[in-house]
């Protein structure tokens, strides 16, 4: 064995599921064997593959892991329940030959593809044909060099038909074969490219980004809700990365490509200058939302000085839903966004709030956001320090107990519907400011409040 073969496999026994999975190809294997498969001439007739292979190769510990075999999918799913007890198969993908195996009855899902060959993309996404092939065509169909290698966990051997551990040691991410091929076939994979390079710290290798260039304008084929799940995934990576990402976003055109996305009607695309100030921004974001809500800032920062240019709150508010409408973001992830490029849009008017808003402010879940966006836009958000300090009560566990509930106000007097509704916020803001701070001062204010607002 290489010292790669030897590294992968001291690695890939401390994944978890490793074992259900080794299972998984130990079966496959002696079921070909048994059928009077060869598996010398090609290799193994079923192997670990793609990104779990990749990780392993680098040290790391894969998300995921995916199973390649020789075998079809009607072969795999009568081998897999004949041999382990308690194994479910699913068959999620037959006209790609893949399958869903759980291996046993608690435990985890992997999918096992049959090694296949494809036919042309006539839509950018889908091939016209599919066939069952051996292990190197297998991996000619793949994406980039680094996701086509190959692990047998039973010999511990790894099979690199395309240069893959070669570029795994220079960080280079380079298409297999022809990379004007493969983005034809799928042209998601332009973003999946920046995405990958830019998590991995990889370089583009230059006839791969000659290649991205040259079709950016294939973007426009894919959905818009799968472009909005890549920029989900780049945003994850944080401010740093989010700005390399973005950088290569425009290096490659592709930002005139989903600009024009989210503002068909014309819209200048920002200039040299904006896109400059996009990525510092971008570099200098943290404490971003968790999960899907990190999409929002990364596009809120793309709108910055649309927003800081505009006098009208509706004006630039519309553009904005209509942007967030087209990329698919959710009700959440839209208003999240609105919220934020809101918060810059009022600070420059500079104008002093009170404490009692300030602390409505804070109360706000996602108000550390708003903050760390605004610094990152370098604004002086007004009353931050009001907004900052209100915040530091809340982290210690400070809350407002209403000192009148809803019952006591009608003991009082108030009516329920509106009347009953207005006083218990103003009683709130009463309490918030410390105007009020105690049971009697309290049911003497609302008295003489109730008195007034029932007064002709």
């Amino acid at each position: 064995m290489s010292d790669i073969d030897v590294a992968v496999a001291r690695v890939a026994k401390e994944t978890t599921g490793y074992q259900e999975a080794f299972d998984v190809i130990e079966v496959l294997q002696q079921a070909a064997l048994d059928s009077g498969g060869d598996s010398t001439e090609h290799g193994p007739a079923a192997l670990f593959a793609g990104g779990c292979v990749r990780d392993w190769a680098s040290g790391k510990t894969p998300k995921d892991l995916d199973i390649a075999t020789a075998m079809g999918p009607d072969d795999v799913v009568r081998a897999l329940r004949r041999a382990l007890k308690g194994c479910s198969t699913q068959l999620v993908g037959k006209h790609f030959g893949v399958v869903r195996v759980r291996p046993e009855r608690d435990g985890q899902w992997y999918e096992v593809a049959t090694f296949r060959e494809e036919g042309p993309y006539t839509d950018h996404r889908h091939p016209s044909t599919v066939t069952w092939t051996t292990r190197e065509k297998d991996a000619q169909r793949r994406d980039f060099t680094v996701n086509g290698l190959y692990f047998d966990p039973v010999s511990s051997r790894v099979f690199d038909d395309v240069g893959g551990l070669e570029d795994l040691s220079t960080s280079t991410l380079r298409a297999i074969g022809d990379p004007q091929r493969r983005f034809e076939e799928d042209a998601l994979r332009l973003i999946r490219a920046i995405r990958f390079a830019t998590r991995e710290n990889y370089s583009i290798e230059p006839l791969t980004l000659e290649a991205m260039r040259r079709h950016a304008g294939l973007l426009d084929t894919v959905s818009p809700e799968r472009i909005r799940e890549e920029f989900i995934k780049i945003a994850s990576l944080g401010g740093d990365r989010m700005a390399r990402a973005f950088a290569d976003i425009v290096a490659t055109g592709l930002l005139a490509v989903v600009w024009k996305l989210m503002h068909p009607d014309g819209m200048q695309c920002p200039d040299e200058r904006s896109i400059s100030e996009i990525g510092h921004r971008l570099s200098s974001m943290n404490n971003l939302p968790e999960g899907p809500l990190r999409l929002s800032p990364f596009i809120a920062a793309w709108h910055v000085d649309l927003v800081t240019s505009s006098d009208s709150y509706s004006s630039w508010k519309s553009v904005i839903q209509e942007a967030a409408k087209r990329l698919r973001f959710s009700a959440d992830e839209a208003d999240l966004m609105i919220a934020s490029l809101h918060a810059i849009w009022r600070s420059r008017g500079g104008s002093e709030v009170d404490a009692f808003r300030a602390r409505r402010c804070a109360a706000h879940p996602q108000v550390a956001w708003h903050l760390s966006f605004a610094r990152a836009c370098a604004v002086p958000i007004r009353d931050a320090a009001l907004v900052e300090a209100a915040l530091f009560e809340i982290a210690k566990g400070w809350r407002i107990k209403p000192i009148l509930n809803g019952g006591d106000l009608m003991a009082l007097g108030a009516t329920e519907g509106p009347m009953l509704g207005r006083l218990t916020k103003w009683l709130l803001a009463k309490q918030f400011r410390g105007d009020i701070c105690d049971e009697t001062s309290a049911r003497h204010a609302v008295s003489e409040r109730i008195t007034r607002l029932r007064m002709p």
